[in-house]
């Protein structure tokens, strides 16, 4: 019985160990930008790339269903936009600034432009979130 119990620790251990490991190289492969009430303006609204804008929380499960999808797309698009994220729990005045009431809510904004020119709510799937970047860029769909 002991041994069952040391091998079954071990499997969790390693089980942990591989998800940190992804989350890791995760982490290493992607061009998302965290940022707060206090650097906002430097990567938001003076950025002179058009820049895609996620306001999540780490307790809301939506939000962690599109994190891998919202890495990825950087990567992808990073040359044409700038993916930046902003944790709705402690950025209190972006979260009023764009009346953000329901996560994720992701904000497109033009170079410049302190309105966002797109607000999608939600989570969703690759593709839909592909098409609104694409309209976002004025890029044409795929097809």
């Amino acid at each position: 019985m002991r041994i069952g119990g040391v091998i079954a620790a071990l499997c969790a251990v390693s089980t942990l160990w591989g998800n940190l490991s992804n989350s890791k190289e995760l982490a290493a492969n992607t061009e998302v930008i965290e940022i707060s009430d206090d650097n906002f303006e430097k990567n938001v609204t003076q950025s002179n790339m058009p820049v895609i804008l996620e306001v999540y929380a780490t307790w809301c499960g939506a939000c962690k269903s599109m994190e891998p999808t919202f890495q990825d797309l950087s990567v992808q698009y990073k040359d044409s936009a700038r993916f930046v994220k902003v944790n709705y729990d402690e950025s209190p005045e972006i979260v009023q600034k764009y009346n953000v009431t329901r996560l994720p809510t992701f904000l497109f904004i033009q170079p410049g432009q302190k309105k966002p020119a797109m607000k999608t709510v939600g989570g969703m799937s690759r593709a839909d979130f592909e098409t609104q970047i694409n309209q976002f860029l004025g890029k044409p769909g795929k097809k």
